[in-house]
């Protein structure tokens, strides 16, 4: 129970922001034999850098070593010049890395009119 309780503060932050129409991938270094990290929050945002329109296939963000090689949905939806869609997760238990002394990665795909920013919380643990 103790070990729960330290995992809900977040001593670290990560973030990565692209430029329009790149892709956006947030690495969360090895933290060395042993460790992993431990996921608290991650958000992502998507700014409309253009007027986007709608389309029919959504915009998927996937990751490493996460498990189940998680991936997130945003709709395709039109966004108006400057508008955002946002996404923000506070995990309720940490969400662990699947393996120890392994890199993390977020990937938001390159999209047309879009910048992306990403940021996570986390800690490192065995």
């Amino acid at each position: 129970m103790d070990q729960l309780l330290e995992g809900s503060v977040t001593p670290t932050l990560a973030t990565a922001v692209g430029a329009s129409g790149a892709a956006v991938t947030l690495t969360i270094a090895s933290p060395g034999a042993g460790l992993r990290q431990y996921l608290t929050y991650l958000s992502i945002n998507r700014f409309a850098a253009a007027v986007l329109t709608a389309a029919a296939t959504p915009v998927t963000i996937t990751t490493t070593n996460l498990p189940g090689s998680l991936a997130f949905t945003f709709p395709a939806d039109a966004l108006t010049l400057g508008q955002m869609d946002r996404w923000r997760e506070d995990f309720a238990y940490a969400l662990a890395g699947s393996a120890q002394g392994t890199a993390l990665t977020i990937v938001c795909p390159a999209t047309t009119g879009v910048i992306w920013r990403v940021t996570a919380g986390y800690y490192v643990a065995p």
